[in-house]
């Protein structure tokens, strides 16, 4: 961790974000149709496999947080936390909550083994969406809970990250521009 760092990510995390998914964002979109499950290019599949430790670390950070020790106080995570609202529900809503959310991070989680090793797991996104037996109401409502919790995680994930690496530099002028500009308000 940085001193007077305010966010999940180190200046050094940070310039590898612009470096490794910055600009026309080909590794940015490698690893996102690898999480969506989409049929990858050979380029995609290339670029994939020439990652190198850090770039996979900082997308397992990125995309799987987990509690942290090396983060400023305010911004611990884990995929958990969108549990927080399970207090406020009954029982039995709750648990339904939970195993979705138990099949969101297996689905995670088999993601980024796919993009350590290459070797593919069995859970399917696009199975999560289909129609399954009429009697099977709690399941059917777990697996598209957990469809759209991944699908719109990895639409809100993809955005930051493309926000991150692609945010301009001020320079010291510019920056002193600003201030004076919001201090005159």
């Amino acid at each position: 961790m940085d001193k007077n760092q305010t966010i999940r990510y180190s200046t050094a995390e940070l310039e590898l974000a612009k470096k490794s998914f910055g600009g026309e964002g080909q590794l940015l979109y490698a690893v996102r149709d690898l999480f969506y499950q989409f049929d990858l290019t050979e380029n995609q599949k290339k670029l994939l496999k020439l990652m190198n430790e850090n770039e996979k670390r900082f997308v397992k950070k990125f995309l799987l947080p987990d509690l942290d020790p090396d983060v400023p106080v305010t911004v611990q995570a884990d995929l958990y936390t969108n549990l927080l609202k399970t207090r406020e529900m009954n029982p039995g809503i709750a648990y339904l909550h939970i195993l979705a959310n138990d099949l969101f991070i297996q689905y995670f989680s088999q993601q980024y083994i796919e993009l350590e090793t290459g070797e593919r797991k069995e859970l399917s996104l696009r199975d999560l969406r289909r129609p399954i037996g009429i009697d099977q109401q709690e399941t059917r409502f777990v697996n598209m809970l957990a469809y759209n919790s991944i699908v719109g995680y990895i639409q809100g994930k993809m955005n930051e990250l493309y926000s991150l690496a692609n945010q301009k530099e001020e320079t010291e002028e510019e920056r002193k521009k600003r201030l004076k500009m919001d201090s005159s308000k």
